[in-house]
């Protein structure tokens, strides 16, 4: 039985390729570590004026040990003409960019009590555009900045894992440790706790899954944001012992009220290799707050198996 699931976006080409791929029928293993790389791209306007770029590469690590599964992702980011912060929850406008609600969102105050819509792009050198104290932007304020992203972090414990009926039930929690630069739009600045409960079914050629769970989203300064009922399912079939097609969809609730609950969903195709797992998922969003279009590529490898 395979035991990989993660409810995050940029994690779930990998995870589902890893739970359709890496193992034939249900023999669980002692203690197995896997190291990889996500790299998702994805584009969208995001309820603004804006057409927002963002690249997203987490590396993971991830340890399972008995019923014990540590999962944690250290990522890289790259954001342009990015009017929304990346957060646990979806993705959180910047205050000026929503066309339905301009004055809604993060509000990006500076150090000197302005906004920093200029800060966080708009000159040809990445400078400020000074924008007066308690003024509202008429335009969308934009982010075009590189750095690291926030970690984050799961650990769960597999209550059910039974063999014969190729079946687990997994609770998880989770962190958001804010190490990503709330100044440079590339986090909320704020932690996110939460916890998670999954199933996951083995059948004859193939798997599904079904996960749902609860996130309490750290407020920035100036905002308060709803916390997030999380859900995802996904699964996969394979065509050949090293090839199979996956699918998944996921999303949560609104974060604001103004904002609409992000869903995406997209399927793929996913190659084993050895220890070595490749997966290619594109997915489209289907709501304002969603990417217009993303794609996932994933890489792993089993580094211990014993």
């Amino acid at each position: 039985m395979t035991r990989r699931s993660n409810r995050s976006a940029l994690a779930a080409s990998l995870a589902l390729s890893f739970a359709a791929l890496a193992a034939a029928p249900a023999a669980a293993q002692e203690t197995t570590i896997t190291a990889g790389v996500n790299v998702r791209f994805l584009t969208g306007s995001f309820a603004s004026d804006q057409t927002t770029s963002l690249l997203y590469a987490p590396a993971l690590l991830r340890v399972e040990s008995g019923r014990l599964e540590v999962v944690a992702y250290f990522p890289y980011l790259t954001i342009d003409n990015g009017t929304v912060a990346p957060s646990q929850g979806g993705f959180v406008p910047m205050r000026g960019t929503l066309t339905s609600a301009p004055n809604a969102g993060m509000s990006m105050a500076t150090t000197t009590g302005g906004t920093m819509g200029g800060m966080m792009g708009g000159g040809p050198s990445g400078g400020t555009t000074p924008v007066a104290s308690g003024t509202l932007p008429t335009s969308a304020l934009v982010t075009n900045q590189s750095g690291l992203g926030d970690i984050v972090a799961s650990a769960g414990y597999r209550i059910v894992d039974d063999v014969t009926a190729r079946l687990q039930i997994v609770l998880s929690g989770r962190v958001k440790v804010p190490t990503a630069s709330a100044a440079s739009g590339l986090g909320t600045g704020k932690a996110d706790v939460g916890a998670t409960g999954a199933v996951r079914k083995q059948v004859s050629q193939g798997w599904f899954y079904a996960e749902g769970g609860y996130l309490f989203i750290g407020d920035p300064d100036d905002v308060e944001l709803r916390n997030a009922v999380l859900w995802g399912l996904g699964g996969g079939r394979r065509l050949t012992d090293r090839v199979g097609l996956l699918f998944s969809a996921y999303g949560n609730t609104a974060l604001l009220a103004e904002f609409a609950a992000p869903v995406e969903v997209g399927a793929g195709v996913g190659i084993r290799a050895g220890r070595t797992t490749l997966s290619i998922i594109p997915t489209i969003g289907l709501s304002d707050a969603s990417p217009r279009y993303a794609i996932n590529v994933g890489v792993g490898a089993d580094l211990l198996k014993r």
